[in-house]
């Protein structure tokens, strides 16, 4: 089915993001420990500027991230649905052939 290789790509993509989203958190992460040491008395206001800085691209880069994975995460949720609906139908379609096949048994003998 399309809808298995759509899944296993979704699934792949979110993958990916997370391991984004990851990087992105221990640079986030680093950013700050960066920050952190930009407030030593010999450190220069610059440095403390561009620590700031970068941690707040950091952090926009993150959301963007998470709200990309959200969407992934969504969109996984209904392929599930959609792949589901289907295997229902399917069961419902071959209990419904089955109770034929057992009708025609009866009526032939």
């Amino acid at each position: 089915l399309g809808l298995e290789s759509m899944v296993a790509e979704l699934t792949k993509e979110n993958r990916e993001q997370r391991a984004f989203i990851e990087k992105a958190e221990a640079d986030c992460r680093a950013a700050q420990d960066e920050l952190m040491a930009a407030t030593a008395p010999e450190v220069t206001e610059k440095a403390l500027e561009e620590a700031t800085r970068r941690m707040a691209e950091l952090e926009s880069q993150l959301e963007v991230e998470r709200a990309e994975k959200a969407k992934v995460k969504e969109q996984n949720h209904q392929l599930v649905r959609q792949y589901q609906d289907r295997v229902d139908v399917l069961a419902q379609m071959s209990e419904r052939c089955t109770k034929q096949e057992a009708e025609v048994k009866k009526a032939k003998e």
